[in-house]
C-alpha cells in the first residue's frame, strides 16, 4: 500500500517521505526507531537522583509569569509531588499559562534536578493524569525538520493496522521460538515492555540475516545453472611464467592459484574473494589469472580504487607478463580515452587496468572473460555489479588486503567462495610499532634521524591537508610541513596529497622511489599502491583518528626491503586502542579487533552508497544469531522437501 493513502499524508508529506525512500507502508514498518524514551514507569521523587529523566505525578498549586531580562516572559508552575515542592519552568512560553489548571494532577516527564525536598524541571512534557496512554516506551525516529515525531508515529501506527503476513518458514519459527512478524513489528516500534522489545528485536535480527543469507544462496544456486566463460588450463605456459619470476610462490599462493584455476575450468562463472594480509602477494595471483584469461583469448578488466594503485598494477603487470600482451591503463587522467575505448571495444586490449573509469557506459568489451577488483571493500555493490553486467558470463575475482573475519564472511559472502593467503613471502620482517604522545616529539625526531643517517627513507602521514575549525587538536600538512622542514632541515622533503594533479603526484612518488627525497609528507593517499623497499619508517600523526585496519595498511608501506622497519603512531588522545597495533602484525587479528570497535560498516565498506547494509542486525554483536541463521538456511537447502514447501507458501521461484 502506498504511503500517500495513509490519513494525514498530503502531497507535501508524501514528498518528504519519498525523499526518505519511504514509498510503501512496508517501508515505514522497517524504518526502525533510532532510540526510545522510556516513560513506562511512574516514579516517586524519593526513588530518583538529581539529573534523572523520569515520569512523576504532580499537582499544579500555583502559576507565575516571570520577567526574563528583556526576553519573552517565562512561565513557572509550582508543583507538589509526593511531599516535594518544585517548579516546572517554560522559557518564552507565557502563551501556555491558560493551558494548565489549578489543583489538577499531571504526568510530568523531563530531566529533574532535585535538592533536598525541592525539585526543578525545565520544559517538561505535561499531560493530565487521566490520559493513561501517556505512560509507555516512546519511539524516536530520524526525520527531517518538516516532519514531527507525532506524524511519524501516527503513520507507522496506521501501517501496523493492516494485514502483516509471515515471511519466515513455520518450522524455523517453532525451532527458534521466534515471535510472529506482526508481534515483532508492533513491539519494535511501540514496545509494551522491555521483554516484548527484546523478543521482537531478536526475531527481526534473525529475519534480516535469514533473508540476506537466503538471497545469497538463491543467487549462488541460480549461478550454478548459468554457463560462464570456461577456461582451459594451459599448465605448461603457467608453469613457465611462475618459474620465470624472481621469487618462489608461497604454499598459500599455490593453494589459492589452484582454487582459482579450478573455478575457471568449471562451466559456471567464478565468484571468488581472495583475501590476504598486506604484502602477502595477492597481486601476483591476479597477474597469473589474467595471463590464463589471455591464453584463453579473453580480455581481463582490473578495477582499483585509486590512480596510484592503477599505475602500480599497470607497471607490475607489464614487468611480469610477456610482451605479446597488450596492457592498457584507463583512468580519469589518461589522455586519448576515445582511442583506448576503441582498443577495448575491438578486442585489441588484452588487459585493461583502471579506476571507476572502467564502469563508464562508453566502455564496452569485445570478450570480457575475467574481472578483478582490488581493495574490493572500497567499492559499493552497485559499482561492482555495473562491471559484472558488462558480461554476465565473465569470471569474477575480488581481492582485499582488509581481512574479513570468518563469521562475517559467512554472511556477507555466502554466495561467494573465499580464498585466504595468510603466509607472507620469505624475507618479510615484522614491523616494530611504537606508540608516542605528542610531548615525546624530541624522542621521535632522534629516532627518525638515526634511520635517515643510515641512508634510509620514510613517510610522515597527517589526517588532513588543511587545518579545520572543527578539529582544533588535529595536525594537518598545512601546519605540520613547516615544522618538519625545520626539524629535518638537513634532509630532503616532499609533500604529496589528493589535491595535487595526478601527474604531479606520480612525479613526486617516482622521485621519492629514486631517492631524490628522504622524507615524504603525505595524507592517506599512500595507503595503497606504494612499494618502496628503501622506506624503513612511517610516522602517523593523530593515529587515534584512524581505524586499526587503515593503520595496518599504512604500516604496510614499510618493511618491504631488507631493513628493520618501524611504525610510529603519535597521538594526543587515548592510546589504549592503539596497543593492538604494537601487539600484533597480523591483519586478521587487527581486522577482528577493528570490527569489535568500529563496526562492519566502516571496516568493510558495506555502508557505502549503493549497498544494502543491515537495518537492525549487527555482524559483530549478533554473531550467535547469525550462525544459527546460516545453519537454518543450509538445512533448508539440504532438505529439498522443506525447501519446496517454503517456496510454494511464499511464492518464491528458483531451480529445484
Amino acid at each position: 500500500m502506498k504511503v500517500k493513502q495513509l490519513k494525514g499524508v498530503g502531497p507535501k508529506k508524501e514528498k518528504l517521505l519519498s525523499e526518505m525512500e519511504l514509498l510503501e507502508t512496508d517501508d515505514l514498518l522497517y524504518y526502525f526507531p533510532t532510540k526510545y524514551i522510556d516513560k513506562s514507569v511512574l516514579y516517586n521523587l524519593a526513588q530518583l537522583k538529581s539529573g534523572d529523566s523520569a515520569v512523576i505525578k504532580g499537582t499544579v498549586v500555583d502559576l507565575k509569569v516571570r520577567k526574563n531580562y528583556g526576553k519573552k516572559d517565562m512561565l513557572v508552575l509550582k508543583v507538589e509531588s509526593d511531599g516535594f515542592i518544585g517548579e516546572a519552568i517554560f522559557f518564552q512560553a507565557d502563551y501556555l499559562k491558560n493551558k494548565f489548571k489549578f489543583q489538577h494532577e499531571y504526568y510530568i516527564f523531563g530531566k529533574i534536578d532535585i535538592s533536598g525536598k525541592t525539585f526543578k524541571v525545565i520544559h517538561p512534557e505535561m499531560v493530565e493524569s487521566v490520559q493513561e496512554n501517556f505512560l509507555g516506551i516512546e519511539p524516536v525516529y530520524k526525520i527531517p525538520g518538516e516532519l514531527s515525531q507525532k506524524n511519524m508515529r501516527d503513520f507507522i501506527r496506521q501501517s501496523l493496522s493492516f494485514e502483516i503476513q509471515e515471511i519466515l518458514p513455520e518450522f524455523f519459527i517453532e525451532k527458534n521460538k521466534l515471535c510472529s512478524r506482526k508481534y515483532a513489528l508492533e513491539n519494535i516500534h511501540f514496545p509494551e515492555n522491555r521483554i516484548k522489545f527484546k523478543e521482537s528485536k531478536y526475531r527481526l535480527i534473525y529475519e534480516e540475516f535469514f533473508n540476506f543469507i537466503l538471497g545469497n544462496y538463491l543467487i549462488k544456486e541460480a549461478d550454478a545453472y548459468k554457463n560462464g566463460h570456461r577456461f582451459k588450463n594451459f599448465e605448461n605456459q603457467i608453469e613457465n611464467l611462475t618459474s620465470s619470476l624472481p621469487f618462489k610462490l608461497t604454499h598459500d599462493q599455490m593453494i589459492v592459484m589452484n582454487e582459482i584455476i579450478a573455478d575457471l575450468e568449471d562451466k559456471k562463472p567464478m565468484r571468488r574473494l581472495l583475501q590476504g594480509d598486506v604484502g602477502s602477494g595477492k597481486t601476483i595471483v591476479g597477474i597469473i589469472a589474467s595471463y590464463l584469461s589471455f591464453l584463453n583469448q579473453f580480455q581481463t578488466a582490473v578495477m582499483v580504487p585509486t590512480e596510484i594503485l592503477a599505475v602500480q598494477h599497470y607497471n607490475n603487470f607489464r614487468n611480469i607478463l610477456p610482451d605479446e600482451l597488450r596492457i592498457i591503463l584507463l583512468t580519469s587522467s589518461v589522455a586519448d580515452k576515445e582511442e583506448i575505448h576503441e582498443l577495448i571495444r575491438d578486442g585489441q586490449a588484452d588487459i585493461i587496468i583502471g579506476t571507476h573509469a572502467l564502469i563508464q557506459e562508453s566502455v564496452s568489451f569485445k570478450k570480457l572473460g575475467l574481472i578483478i577488483t582490488d581493495e574490493q571493500h572500497r567499492f559499493g555493490v552497485n559499482q561492482r555489479k555495473i562491471l559484472i553486467d558488462k558480461n554476465e558470463k565473465a569470471n569474477y575475482l575480488m581481492m582485499s588486503a582488509t581481512p574479513i573475519p570468518r563469521t562475517v564472511a559467512m554472511v556477507l559472502y555466502s554466495d561467494i567462495s573465499v580464498s585466504t593467503i595468510k603466509e607472507l613471502p620469505k624475507g618479510r620482517k615484522p614491523i616494530k610499532t611504537v606508540i608516542l604522545k605528542e610531548n615525546q616529539q624530541n624522542k621521535l625526531i632522534e629516532a627518525i634521524k638515526n634511520q635517515l643517517n643510515e641512508n634510509k627513507q620514510g613517510y610522515i602521514v597527517f589526517p588532513f591537508i588543511e587545518d579545520s575549525e572543527h578539529f582544533d587538536q588535529v595536525k594537518s600538512i598545512q601546519n605540520g610541513y613547516e615544522e618538519i622542514k625545520a626539524n629535518f632541515s638537513e634532509y630532503r622533503t616532499a609533500v604529496v596529497h589528493g589535491q595535487l594533479k595526478f601527474e604531479e603526484r606520480e612525479q613526486i612518488l617516482k622521485d621519492f622511489k629514486d631517492h631524490q627525497y628522504d622524507i615524504l609528507v603525505s595524507t592517506t593517499v599512500i595507503e595503497v599502491g606504494i612499494d618502496i623497499p628503501n622506506a624503513s619508517f612511517i610516522v602517523v600523526y593523530n593515529a587515534e583518528r584512524f581505524g586499526l585496519s587503515q593503520l595496518h595498511q599504512l604500516r604496510g608501506r614499510v618493511g618491504r626491503g631488507v631493513w628493520d622497519s618501524c611504525c610510529y603512531l603519535v597521538s594526543n588522545g587515548n592510546t589504549d586502542r592503539l596497543k593492538a597495533m604494537s601487539d600484533s602484525n597480523d591483519g586478521f587479528v587487527l581486522a577482528q579487533k577493528d570490527l569489535e570497535i568500529r563496526g562492519p560498516g566502516e571496516v568493510l565498506g558495506i555502508k557505502q552508497h549503493g549497498t544494502n547494509h543491515f537495518l537492525i542486525a549487527d555482524l559483530f554483536k549478533h554473531q550467535t544469531i547469525m550462525e544459527k541463521t546460516v545453519e537454518d538456511v543450509e538445512e533448508l537447502f539440504e532438505n529439498r522437501e522443506k525447501f519446496k514447501i517454503y517456496l510454494q507458501k511464499y511464492n518464491q521461484s528458483i531451480f529445484v
